[in-house]
């Protein structure tokens, strides 16, 4: 039997964690956030921020709104908090 092996009820954050690489849900986590840091960078004129500014208002006057903003907030929350 092959010792380098782990048993197939190993959590996979483990196993990243040990071999220094993210989860495919960490890295889509990473990117998103990354993509956000963008819009809130960009200069005002651009449709992307004007899009990010109407969806960003729309959970600031309906707090149960769902849409892209409230999700990215639930998850930085989330992450912070939990």
């Amino acid at each position: 039997m092959d010792d380098r092996r782990v048993k197939k009820n190993t959590q996979n954050d483990f196993v990243y964690g040990e071999l220094g690489g993210m989860s495919l849900q960490n890295t889509q986590y990473y990117a998103l956030v990354k993509f956000w840091m963008r819009i809130l960078q960009s200069d005002n004129k651009k449709y992307i921020k004007n899009v990010y500014n109407m969806l960003y208002q729309d959970i600031l006057d309906q707090p149960n709104t769902k849409n892209w903003c409230s999700l990215l907030r639930g998850l930085l929350f989330c992450s912070w908090f939990c």
